[in-house]
């Protein structure tokens, strides 16, 4: 019997990291079977290994709450809606990782959970992309260096998924290798290996056609530079610092879009706009989800800098797609403001809370990077709506991954009497 719940309470583990390496694709059959897969273990798990046995409430458990209340505003809104469309399905589907992992993180799951095995998947997964991707390319054919990194940027897209998806997924999973790297009591071997992995994501981040994306690896390189000059006294990091910092301000300056963003405007200003007059109409309650989105659309296309700056470039791409054109597929490029327009400043609140509670759960060594991917999330919601190519999953897993990895150990030690 306790061999048999032993592989019980790892069946959970292998469904997480198959939901981990499914994230940087399309969603699709790929994660509904890990979905699926997690619905089936984990309460599997909880049952035969008595996980309620331990359960204790701690401070911790007030984001998973958070994470609840979030999700449960999409169904009370859409109660005072007089609009339904599409809309509200799609979120349901695509918010509901703030219900399920909510409620999972409160109620806790199998010990067996290790952040080190969610690092050396995340890092597979994205040096096989990068290599597929190389692989792809017709050498043949480039002549410059520029010609190369456009052609690598776009193959990304072609076949794996958009500039803010993939960078988000290759910035937590340099993050969970510095994690790995960072580790005092490690082999040489392992060490090495997990920079070598570091390597090639942190050079596709640097020549990504994403700013957010490079801004990001730079900030969390720096910032783990600091902290491990600082904890530790490693002055002798500073040069390194200094050295990263020149690489990261040229590699910055050199590249086309921020160079293109000294002459041109971004379109998002006048998105924003869009957003930001329909806030001043309805700051506390907002309009309802179906109803923000239809208001979004509709003062969009009657505003002439928002048309010409966006809609019109959005027409063209997905008609040289030949897509249909679905106008309701636009959004506010920020997860703050698209709240805002949604359920008003209760919304707003409970979104931070969100983002902020991870910074305070207190998780010793690993707070640390948990800081840090929390951060790469929330600074591409500053620039995208959550649901479309920022999924609340990057959020709420990572958060429940470092937590669970955290209670492991106390955890395995109770569950070994049992």
């Amino acid at each position: 019997m306790e061999t048999l719940r032993k592989y019980i309470s790892y069946l959970p583990v292998f469904s997480l990291l198959l939901l981990v390496a499914s994230l940087p694709f399309h969603y699709g059959a790929f994660q509904r079977i890990s979905l699926y897969s997690l619905a089936v273990t984990i309460p599997l798990d909880y049952v035969i290994n008595q996980r309620w046995q331990q359960w204790k409430w701690t401070s911790k458990h007030w984001v998973y709450v958070a994470f609840i209340l979030f999700f449960c505003l999409i169904p009370i809104s859409q109660l005072f809606d007089p609009l339904k469309t599409f809309l509200y399905p799609h979120t349901i589907e695509r918010y509901l990782p703030f219900l399920v992992i909510g409620i999972l993180g409160i109620l806790g799951m199998t010990d067996k959970v290790r952040i080190e095995y969610v690092g050396w998947t995340m890092m597979l997964v994205s040096a096989a992309i990068i290599v597929y991707v190389m692989c792809q390319i017709d050498v043949q054919s480039i002549t410059t260096l520029k010609d190369w990194i456009n052609r690598f940027n776009a193959l990304s897209h072609h076949h794996f998924n958009t500039h803010m998806v993939l960078n988000l997924y290759w910035n937590m999973s340099l993050v969970l290798a510095l994690n790995i790297i960072g580790r005092r009591r490690i082999s040489w071997w392992m060490r090495l290996m997990a920079i070598m992995l570091s390597l090639p994501i942190t050079f596709s981040l640097f020549i990504t056609d994403g700013r957010t994306g490079i801004i990001t690896a730079a900030l969390i390189i720096l910032i783990f530079l600091i902290y491990k000059m600082i904890k530790h006294r490693y002055w002798w990091l500073t040069i390194v610092a200094l050295i990263f910092m020149t690489i990261a301000s040229i590699s910055v300056t050199q590249h086309d879009r921020f160079m293109a963003a000294t002459k041109e405007t971004n379109p998002r200003i006048y998105i924003w706009n869009i957003a930001l007059q329909m806030i001043a109409e309805k700051p506390i309650l907002g309009y309802g989800l179906c109803s923000a989105r239809d208001q979004f659309v509709q003062r969009g296309l009657n505003d002439k800098d928002f048309y010409d700056n966006y809609v019109a470039d959005l027409m063209y791409e997905m008609n040289m797609k030949h897509d249909k054109v679905r106008l309701e597929i636009m959004h506010p490029h920020n997860a703050i403001l698209e709240t805002w327009t949604q359920f008003g400043l209760i919304g707003v609140i409970l979104l931070l809370a969100c983002w902020i509670l991870p910074f305070t759960m207190k998780l010793g060594r690993e707070q640390l990077y948990l800081n840090l991917c929390v951060l790469a999330f929330v600074l591409q919601a500053q620039f995208e709506s959550m649901g479309n190519n920022l999924q609340p999953m990057y959020l709420c897993l990572i958060v429940f991954l470092f937590h669970s990895h955290a209670l492991g150990k106390r955890a395995k030690r109770f569950y070994s009497h049992i």
